[in-house]
């Protein structure tokens, strides 16, 4: 296998998609794209080496971009209950903030610096519509 394929292939390639697969949430796929985003800055000419880690990192964003949709569902498929979304509580507390925008709050701040501007703009756009419509009654 020559060219792209063979860099995809690499020890390298191999090491770094299997960080981004293993990553099982947004702030897991965060820290790996990050760590591979400081890897390629510190990297000097080595052509497949960077090939392998910028096509891994671009998997993570797309991962990390998925896992933003996945809230932005939750958010918009949450079913609301005032008995339990009105309780008072500490607001300093994130544990006892409405769900949807703790959930939303978390996200975002994760993501943020992650994913590319336009990207990230978008999905916290969508974000923050769903939440607004589930806090306006």
């Amino acid at each position: 296998v020559d060219g792209y394929f063979a860099d995809l292939f690499s020890p390298v390639g191999e090491i770094a998609r299997g960080a981004v697969l293993r990553a099982k949430s947004l702030e897991e796929t965060c820290r790996v794209v990050n760590g591979l985003a400081s890897e390629i800055r510190g990297q000097s000419a080595e052509r497949g080496k960077d090939a392998c880690l910028r096509m891994a990192r671009n998997d993570g964003l797309e991962r990390a971009a998925l896992y933003l949709r996945m809230v932005i569902k939750d958010v918009k498929s949450y079913k609301f209950d005032a008995s339990k979304d009105f309780e008072p509580g500490d607001s300093n507390d994130p544990d006892t903030w409405f769900k949807p925008l703790r959930d939303v709050i978390v996200a975002l701040s994760r993501a943020y610096g992650v994913l590319k501007a336009e990207v990230f703009d978008d999905l916290a756009k969508q974000a923050v519509g769903e939440l607004i419509g589930k806090v306006e009654l």
